[in-house]
C-alpha cells in the first residue's frame, strides 16, 4: 500500500496466515453483533473482516477507513491478492480514504 513495489516479499504462508486472521476476527465478532450494530473496521490488517462477516450472514451496517495510502493501480497491482482485497472492500457499505488521490486511485483500480 505504500508504493514500494520493490519491497514486497508475499509468500504463500503469510498471505494465508492474514486471511484466517481475518475470518478468526469476523468469526468472534460475529457473536457479540446485535441486529442494529454497525461495525466499522479502521485498521489495514483487517480488510478482509468486512467480507468474512457478510459470509457468515451478516446484513447490518459496515464501514472501513483506510489510513495508509492507496497505490496507483499499477502498484497495487503487484499483490498477489489484489483481487481478494478489493472484493473485501467492497464488501463494506461504506469505505473512507484519507485523501481524494487515494479514492482517485482506488476507483481507477476497481
Amino acid at each position: 500500500m505504500h508504493s514500494f513495489p520493490e519491497r514486497v516479499h508475499v509468500r504463500r504462508n503469510t498471505h494465508l496466515a492474514y486471511t484466517r486472521i481475518n475470518r478468526r476476527f469476523a468469526e468472534n465478532l460475529f457473536h457479540l453483533l446485535r441486529p442494529d450494530d454497525i461495525v466499522w473496521v479502521n485498521y489495514v490488517h483487517l480488510v478482509l473482516v468486512g467480507n468474512e462477516l457478510r459470509r457468515l450472514g451478516w446484513t447490518g451496517k459496515t464501514g472501513f477507513f483506510l489510513h495508509v495510502p492507496f497505490p496507483p493501480p499499477e502498484i497495487f497491482a503487484v499483490l498477489p491478492s489484489a483481487a481478494q482485497l478489493l472484493a473485501g472492500l467492497a464488501a463494506y457499505d461504506l469505505v473512507g480514504f484519507q485523501t481524494e488521490n487515494d479514492l482517485f486511485n482506488f476507483t481507477r483500480t476497481s
